[in-house]
């Protein structure tokens, strides 16, 4: 039983980091004067490209294939009835990372 507890808290760590993954900003790696402009707009096109990507992680590399559509599903549902609308990057990245928590 001990066993599954782990490997179920290591799964819904998994998720976490495939949702989150997309939303790493390349910006920062650039050094400080990428900093300093100004953040690109993370619109409705912005979020639905993100969903795409963690879509396609989740299909092709969660453990539970099963989870997996659910997730997408949910995910996908989420974005068409515009709970995140008006979210930035972190809000979102946050929002995806909560759900990927409460959905292992």
């Amino acid at each position: 039983m001990m066993g599954t507890v782990k490997y179920r808290a290591l799964a819904g760590l998994s998720l976490s980091c495939l949702l989150a993954a997309p939303l790493a900003c390349p910006a920062a790696a650039q050094g400080p004067a990428a900093v300093e402009a100004p953040m690109p707009s993370f619109d409705a096109k912005a979020q639905a490209d993100v969903v795409d990507t963690a879509a396609k992680a989740l299909t092709d590399r969660y453990v539970y294939p099963e989870k997996a559509t659910a997730a997408v599903a949910l995910i996908r549902d989420n974005l068409q009835k515009g709970r995140y609308a008006g979210l930035q990057k972190g809000d979102f990245a946050k929002r995806l990372t909560r759900f990927a928590e409460r959905h292992p």
